[in-house]
């Protein structure tokens, strides 16, 4: 357990969903990722869960609470940090949160904004001053 949180770091999860979203936005992809997106994601009006495949070995499921004003989303914090690996499920709870919960809003609001979430789950976010400033 200890050997897995040693390995693997909030920076380097955040590193990882910048990667991502970099490669997201290469209008390119825009198609395959309507396909195939790089990362699950799960809307609901308490939280955001996204997982994504860190490397072979750990998959990565980090879980989002929300604030809205009125209807639009206006911020997220980290609630949850979960690595599932061939050693087992362990939680990151240490360290600075700040550079995954920007990259966080970016891919909650470049998905709403090319519409690549159900109808189900649309959302609004004032995310766009913020993570492309």
């Amino acid at each position: 357990m200890t050997a897995i949180i040693e390995q693997i770091n909030i920076q380097e999860v955040a590193g990882h969903l910048q990667m991502l979203q970099a490669d997201f936005n290469n209008g390119g992809l825009l198609e395959h990722l309507r396909a195939k997106p790089l990362l699950d994601m799960e809307v609901y009006k308490n939280d955001i869960t996204i997982f994504f495949e860190l490397d072979q070995e750990n998959d990565l499921t980090v879980v989002f609470n929300t604030e809205y004003d009125r209807h639009t989303l206006t911020d997220l914090s980290i609630r949850h940090i979960e690595v599932d690996s061939d050693d087992g499920t362990y939680a990151i709870d240490e360290g600075d949160h700040s550079a995954l919960v920007i990259e966080g809003k970016r891919i909650i609001h470049d998905a709403v904004h090319y519409k690549l979430l159900d109808e189900a789950d649309a959302i609004d976010t004032d995310f766009y001053h913020e993570v492309y400033a």
